[in-house]
């Protein structure tokens, strides 16, 4: 009787697998050539090495610029008082005005002033009469001396009478001269080409000497003015550059050049602060100078100057959750190291440690991290 063959145990199929998978491994590890130690790639060798730029860590000055919220002032700015007495009874213009030198703006009641010239030359003539008596007998006294018919003393009190009769007539016309001038203060008169900025009266209001009737600016210069603590003022004195910049109505920032930066020599008790000056010829082009009015707000900027200070571009910076670092070329290949970080200066950034003057660094910290990065020749 044959034996039975299915009574032997067959191998498991795993184990058949692995047999065949160490046998292929057997062969290739035979076939391959021998890699010496010395024979390895290095970073700047290996096959498609990514190449990346350097920049240099430079120091030099560098501009401090800080921003005050400050208020727009006109450089020349009047306010318009009553010189006389009177009932308004015309008003000229309205606020937002041009005006010319010399233009009516409001007039006042006349007729007590009309009265007062009246009066005044009634006086004159007055006068004049008197000085003409007086010339006569002073006349008729010295010839009645001449041919001895009164005393020396006669001719001296004529004379003196003359003399009075010079001085009333003087002094009627400074009277008549002053009567004028109060009647001319009935016109309300613009000193200077302006705008009118406000005017505070109406028709029918009684005008009195020293009441402000309206308010006009020349536009053609203004000055940005912010109050500054006290502490930080000195520095702005020395400002090299100062800018004025107001948001326009679609809300882009527009910046104009300060002409003259002034730190007024005073500072306020109660908040600490001084009053700095900015400044600026606005435009011309009156579509233009619609964003450019008195009383609007406006920021300051102030470019100060700073010692040298240590940047380099803000792209070459490499940014990971809290970690800020540059690689740094150490001639071989790039090192990764951290920095602290410090102002934005526009497309660069300043470096307060970690880095030191003329150090190069790689431009794109992304691609200096890739396996095999050099310095590009």
């Amino acid at each position: 009787m044959e034996p039975n063959r299915l009574s032997r145990p067959a191998a498991p199929r795993r184990v058949l697998i692995r047999a065949a998978a160490v046998i292929s491994l057997a062969a290739t590890v035979n076939t391959a050539p021998a890699l010496r130690a010395d024979e390895g790639p290095t970073p700047g060798q290996a096959t498609g090495a990514p190449a990346v730029a350097l920049v240099t860590a430079v120091a030099g000055p560098v501009g401090s610029a800080v921003q005050w919220d400050a208020v727009l002032q006109a450089v020349r700015a009047s306010t318009i008082s009553a010189q006389t007495a009177g009932r308004i009874t015309r008003r000229l213009v309205q606020a937002g005005d041009a005006i010319k030198t010399g233009q009516k703006l409001a007039e006042i009641d006349d007729r007590e002033t009309n009265l007062a010239i009246a009066r005044a030359e009634a006086q004159v003539a007055s006068a004049q009469a008197n000085l003409a008596n007086a010339t006569s007998a002073l006349e008729r006294a010295r010839n009645l001396r001449r041919q001895g018919f009164v005393s020396q003393a006669s001719v001296d009190t004529a004379s003196a009478q003359y003399d009075a009769a010079v001085a009333a007539r003087r002094e009627a016309d400074s009277g008549l001269r002053q009567a004028k001038v109060a009647g001319g203060f009935t016109d309300v008169i613009a000193p200077y080409d302006g705008v009118v900025t406000a005017v505070r009266f109406d028709v029918g209001d009684l005008a009195t000497p020293g009441r402000p009737l309206i308010e006009i600016h020349a536009p053609g210069q203004l000055r940005a003015v912010a109050f500054v603590p006290t502490m930080r003022a000195s520095a702005l004195g020395a400002a090299t550059k100062a800018r004025v910049i107001v948001d326009d109505a679609g809300g882009q920032a527009r910046a104009l050049p300060g002409s003259s930066v002034t730190v007024i020599p005073a500072a306020d008790a109660q908040s600490g602060t001084t009053e700095v000056r900015v400044d600026f010829t606005p435009p011309a082009a009156r579509a233009e100078a619609a964003a450019w009015t008195p009383g609007r707000h406006v920021r300051v900027a102030f470019e100060v100057a700073a010692a040298d200070t240590l940047t380099v571009p803000d792209r070459a910076v490499l940014r990971r959750s809290e970690l800020q670092a540059v690689y740094v070329w150490n001639g071989e290949r790039f090192v990764l190291r951290a920095v602290r970080l410090g102002r934005h200066l526009g497309d660069r950034v300043e470096i307060l440690a970690g880095l030191k003057p003329g150090e190069r660094i790689a431009e794109d910290p992304v691609r200096a991290g890739l396996f095999g990065a050099r310095a590009a020749s």
